[in-house]
């Protein structure tokens, strides 16, 4: 997988601030943002499968976490009831 995007953060502050457009309890900020990654289907027992991926995010200007990359694991387990597929 891979692409570009928009990522909409929203942290909520336990506080009220107010401006003269209304009152929130959070802040918001948006970044551009690329994805690559990608999995391995892997049939464990006939028709079912396990499938370990991982991810890559490359977040511009994020200043809100301690870096620019943001890596996402996991695993899926699954069957497939398609022949062949």
């Amino acid at each position: 997988m891979a692409g570009i995007g928009v990522e909409s953060l929203r942290a909520y502050q336990g506080f009220t601030s107010c401006s003269f457009t209304g009152c929130t309890d959070y802040s918001s900020t948006n970044h551009f943002l690329g994805h690559v990654g990608g999995g391995l289907r892997l049939y464990a027992h006939g028709h079912f499968f396990v499938r370990p991926e991982a991810h890559l995010y490359l977040v511009r200007n994020n200043v809100e976490f301690s870096s620019n990359r943001v890596t996402r694991f996991g695993i899926s387990l699954g069957y497939n009831f398609a022949p062949g597929f």
